[in-house]
């Protein structure tokens, strides 16, 4: 069998191809049936093509030739996702304008694909960095602006010092900076938001209609995280914060200035729950360290704590294998199901954007609960047996082994003794709404996308 030449083969085919103009998007042709087929662009941040490249678009190059030869008119574009920090950085590693490198790279891509015969009409490129296309981008930015898809607020964010820049999550590398090293700081910035949280239950409802694999399906659903639960409030007494509050009451009425001149505490805690069957063993309420209720704090160790924890991410806070914490003396919160007081805490592993800022504790039925309690030698109280066990009542950690997690049977809950777990929820969510002392809540882990990363290489945003 003759030896197959594939320089001289390919080259050869590649040429009447291109002569013949075969990849050519015909966009008149309006009698055969439309087929459009997209490939992610390349960053062209790198010298050239990697073998991802080469593995994804040989498959896409497959169904593009199989639907033409079946008669369609086949879309199959392909483009440079130029603009962003992979090509500033290989910019600022090589010392040379990343106008002029991103250009030379796009050059280096195209003579591989075409060297690969990949079929595609590189007339009709689409590269993120031309003003012809990011003028579009700033067009559909305005749009999203005049629907009130788009806001702009002040957010805590990583900070590089050092490249003077907002850091993504997935770019700090324990507590530094991925690029040069330096230390991450939480700083405030003010930061444009897409509201892609208002879609947040048609994201997951739209999830049954693409042919995804159910892993990746299952992993978007959690990524989204819709949470069903209540809002709980618990009135606040034994405040030495309402001293405060009561005396700027005072030189508000003497001075005859508006309330809203002060920023006042609130007289109650409202705390998310997803198991508000487990409230009657409720020992502490914990908040987070951007709860409105420490604005006027004055207690040096709260502060302290306050200030260590500005300069954690939230991932690291989630993430934290010990959980800290400090009690906030003076303050106690009324369970409003039996008017016990617990004390609260503030911890930076509660996080003040998700639901309320604010949690019940119950350590007998959560695992994290557990932990802090133990290390702040707190009361355990089981409220929940397993409705195949008989289970001892304890209300001290010391008889306590083992968490127990799951839905069950009610005890140590008054009224509610003896309702399963789900029977309880429903039955306690609506004594809430009767009393006006909480609602129902469906919250989601998803949260509104920044996109105001605003860098030499990027797409200006239209919007002062």
């Amino acid at each position: 069998m003759k030896k197959y030449d594939h320089k001289k083969i390919e080259k050869k085919w590649q040429k009447i191809w291109e002569e013949n103009k075969f990849s050519k998007i015909d966009k008149d042709d309006d009698k055969k049936e439309k087929f459009y087929v997209l490939d992610m662009f390349p960053y062209p941040s790198g010298t050239g093509l990697h073998m991802g490249h080469t593995e994804s678009y040989t498959a896409s190059d497959v169904i593009y030739r199989f639907k033409k030869l079946q008669g369609f008119n086949v879309l199959h574009p392909q483009g440079f996702d130029a603009f962003g920090l992979p090509a500033e950085n290989y910019a600022i590693k090589t010392g040379i304008n990343p106008a002029e490198t991103t250009r030379e790279n796009m050059e280096n891509y195209i003579r591989q694909m075409k060297s690969l015969g990949l079929a595609y009409d590189f007339e009709e490129q689409a590269v993120t960095s031309s003003p012809e296309y990011y003028k579009w981008t700033q067009w559909i930015f305005g749009e999203f602006f005049k629907a009130g898809l788009v806001y702009k607020k002040t957010s805590k964010t990583n900070w590089c010092q050092s490249c003077q820049t907002v850091i993504a999550n997935e770019q700090v590398l324990d507590g530094k900076c991925e690029r040069c090293g330096t230390e991450i700081e939480q700083k405030e910035v003010p930061s444009w938001f897409f509201r892609i949280t208002d879609f947040a239950q048609e994201l997951i409802d739209d999830l049954d209609k693409v042919d995804w694999p159910e892993y990746t399906k299952k992993n978007q659903r959690n990524w989204i995280g819709r949470s069903e639960g209540a809002i709980i409030k618990f009135q606040i007494t034994n405040n030495k914060f309402q001293n405060l509050n009561d005396k700027i009451n005072s030189e508000i009425s003497n001075k005859e200035l508006q309330p809203t001149t002060y920023s006042l505490k609130p007289n109650s805690i409202e705390v998310f729950t997803t198991r508000v069957d487990t409230i009657f063993g409720c020992t502490y309420v914990v908040v987070a360290p951007e709860h409105e209720i420490l604005q006027n704090i004055k207690d040096e160790k709260v502060l302290e704590y306050l200030e260590k924890a500005k300069n954690k991410t939230e991932m690291e806070r989630m993430e934290a294998k010990e959980k800290t914490g400090v009690k906030l003396d003076g303050l106690m919160a009324i369970n409003p199901f039996n008017n016990e007081e617990v004390p609260v805490f503030v911890a930076d592993y509660v996080i003040g954007s998700y639901g309320t800022g604010a949690v019940m504790a119950v350590p007998a039925h959560d695992e994290r609960d557990w932990e802090f309690a133990k290390k702040y030698n707190l009361p355990i109280k089981e409220v929940i047996k397993n409705s195949k066990c008989k289970v001892k009542n304890c209300n001290s950690k010391s008889e306590i082994e083992e968490v127990f997690t799951e839905d069950g049977i009610l005890f140590n809950s008054e009224n509610f003794n003896d309702f399963n777990s789900s029977d309880a929820r429903e039955k306690m969510t609506a004594w809430l709404e009767e009393n006006k002392l909480g609602k129902k809540q469906i919250n989601y882990r998803l949260r509104d996308w920044s996109i105001s990363r605003q860098r030499y290489w990027g797409c200006p945003i239209p919007i002062v």
